[in-house]
């Protein structure tokens, strides 16, 4: 083994204990617990799955539309979920922002989103 993948897979292993230090974030250790709790939440999961099933149906755009908004509103109206998604959109703005850091520091001239934020993390399939 070479020199240079002696130093990648040490930098790696470094990298990959940072990693293990970031998930131990409080609001990441929290999105984990609420994610768990949704994922088995039988109300949320039947919503989901209408949802998707909605985005796929074979019906007017007017319809479709309004059954995926009706969809979507019970799914925020119910707190845990909504608790899921904005929790959702913290971890992937940190994320972006860790990746943002680690490759302007490495090359400014790499071209990447620059830090954008907001938007869905597509937890539900839809696009609100």
């Amino acid at each position: 083994m070479s020199n240079d993948s002696i130093e990648t897979v040490a930098i790696l292993d470094e990298v990959e204990q940072l990693a293990k230090k970031l998930s131990n974030v409080e609001f990441i250790q929290r999105y984990k617990r609420v994610e768990e709790l949704v994922n088995q939440h039988d109300t949320i999961q039947k919503l989901l799955k209408d949802l998707k099933n909605a985005q796929y149906a074979s019906i007017d755009s007017v319809q479709k539309q309004s059954v995926i908004d009706h969809l979507y509103k019970q799914l925020m109206d119910n707190p845990l979920f909504s608790e899921y998604m904005e929790l959702q959109e913290q971890v992937e703005n940190f994320l972006k922002d860790t990746i943002y850091i680690f490759t302007k520091t490495i090359s400014p001239n790499i071209s990447i989103n620059e830090k954008s934020s907001g938007g869905c993390g597509g937890g539900c399939g839809g696009c609100h």
